[in-house]
């Protein structure tokens, strides 16, 4: 609240707002502000005050609207409804009351919505999603986060047009995936900072020539930063860290030897806990510092070479792409949800850990029989949590700002269950840089899908369909998608009759999820 004296919280799928006295370091008086009426998805996302402190403007995430609040009659709100799938982040209204800034998550794109009539005035093209924004203090520029790119879009509030992009990335050229989502400006509007959820680290530059930013250098975060401020009182910033600093081990997570009924103390999803870093302004020597350490702290390097030493010279994986090796195809087999230690903790030869092993080589005879012939992969290492995440780790070494910031909502079994958010199901959660058999299609690579990215039909004997533009044509509807009832032996049996097809037509697709 303007005045300092009141906070606002979203209550997420509870539909619901927590306004609470603040006082002296202590939140007091606690009342429940409803936003959706019964049985509505609503989802309250970004909130902001009016600058009198009598509204509230609140993004409903799903309810693809904008809930206008009177503080006074909290029972009386106002809608202003958006474009559909437009997932409104964040909202920023403008000092003088006309207009209200809401950027549009799965639009690529801010609305700027008139508070008069409640309309649509006018959608101004950002980067992919487009998340937090900040106003300058002479409300000339509006700097929008854009999560699913590289970069920061700076637009005329006049016209709406791009003044400038801004890349927050460690280098240039790098590809997608540093996931800027969050900003905030000096009141000078002199300093930008950028939280980079994916790169761990906030991003400084100097904004005060428009159109001619540079940067000042990194800011090393802990994991996940998913917002960023600077304190105008104390002349700090301050970085939530949304996953806290490190992964934790779950010994005592779910196990279906030890006691497969009892209540799970460690599932992966409750592990996780948000951290605050709290830093003074740095000086230049102590930004060049803190710069060396978030470069040191990453292993994208300039050119995207790989992060290793050169392979020895018989190594059949090649040193840089576009080298050759003699792997012509590639059968990539998933397992899910499950860790090295907990399948193949009992192997002697890996860096394992026996006493994690929950699937030693008696149960799983065919993986041991694989990892024996071929690689066992012993300190390969995935970015994921949990399913969600994970199928968008495994297929695109990506999962956007979408879907690491849903599927906690998801899985934690709320008030009201909301959709899976991964696999095809949300075009919202299309990484930028697309999936493998995207990528495929691209290098002129054959490919074929058994399961992955595909949905049933309605039963059994129905074949599948694909979730994925690119998989149509380029995968085995016959061969049984999730499905915890079914076996899996029976999912080798039509697999083992597909290769045999391509036995007698003398060729197979290269690449094979």
């Amino acid at each position: 609240h303007p005045s300092g004296k009141r906070l606002f919280a979203s209550g997420a799928e509870y539909e619901v707002i927590h306004e609470f006295k603040f006082a002296d370091g202590f939140l007091s008086e606690h009342r429940e502000l409803s936003v959706a009426e019964p049985g509505e998805t609503f989802v309250p996302a970004g909130m902001a005050c009016d600058a009198a402190g009598k509204t509230l403007y609140v993004a409903g995430g799903w309810g693809h609207a904008v809930c206008l609040l009177p503080l006074d009659e909290p029972n009386k709100p106002r809608r202003a409804a958006l474009a559909e799938d437009s997932y409104p982040y964040a909202v920023l209204p403008e000092p003088n009351g006309k207009r209200l800034f809401v950027s549009l998550w799965g639009k690529s794109g801010v609305a700027v919505l008139n508070l008069q009539t409640l309309k649509v005035d006018a959608i101004w093209a950002t980067e992919a999603h487009p998340t937090e924004l900040a106003l300058s203090p002479d409300g000339k520029r509006l700097f929008v986060a854009c999560a699913n790119s590289n970069t920061v879009s700076v637009l005329d509030t006049t016209s709406g047009l791009a003044l400038e992009s801004i890349s927050s990335s460690l280098y240039p050229k790098a590809p997608s995936g540093s996931a800027p989502n969050s900003l905030s400006l000096t009141p000078d509007g002199k300093v930008l900072l950028i939280a980079n959820a994916d790169n761990n680290n906030v991003a400084m530059f100097n904004v005060s020539e428009p159109g001619r930013s540079r940067s000042m250098g990194f800011l090393p975060a802990g994991w996940y930063p998913t917002s960023v401020r600077y304190g105008p009182l104390d002349k700090r910033i301050y970085i939530a860290n949304g996953k806290g600093l490190i992964s934790h081990a779950n010994p005592n997570g779910p196990d279906p030897i030890k006691n497969p009924s009892a209540n799970i103390r460690q599932y992966i999803g409750g592990l996780l806990r948000g951290t605050l870093s709290v830093i003074d302004p740095p000086s230049p020597e102590t930004m060049a510092r803190y710069t060396e350490t978030a470069y040191r702290s990453s292993p994208l390097k300039a050119d995207q070479a790989p992060a290793i030493e050169p392979p020895e010279k018989d190594n059949p994986i090649p040193a840089r792409l576009g080298d050759s090796s003699p792997i012509k195809h590639c059968i990539y087999v998933i397992k899910e949800n499950r860790t090295y230690d907990q399948v193949f903790g009992d192997l002697p030869e890996g860096n394992g850990a026996p006493h994690l092993c929950l699937f030693p080589e008696r149960v799983t005879p065919n993986q041991h029989a694989l990892a024996k012939e071929f690689v066992l992969l012993d300190n390969f290492y995935v970015e994921s949590e949990v399913s969600a995440d994970g199928h968008e780790w495994t297929m695109a070494a990506y999962a956007t700002d979408f879907v690491e910031k849903t599927w906690p909502l998801v899985y934690r079994g709320g008030k009201k269950k909301l959709q899976y958010p991964s696999e095809g199901a949300f075009e919202i959660a299309l990484p930028a840089g697309g999936y493998l058999w995207d990528r495929c299609r691209e290098a002129g690579v054959s490919y074929r899908s058994y399961g992955e990215f595909i949905k049933d039909s309605g039963g059994v004997a129905q074949p599948g369909k694909a979730v994925a533009k690119a998989l149509e044509g380029h995968f085995d509807p016959h061969f049984r998608p999730w499905d915890l009832d079914y076996p899996d032996v029976k999912r080798a049996e039509r697999f083992a009759e597909e290769l045999r097809g391509f036995e007698q037509a003398g060729e197979m697709p290269q690449f094979i999820v």
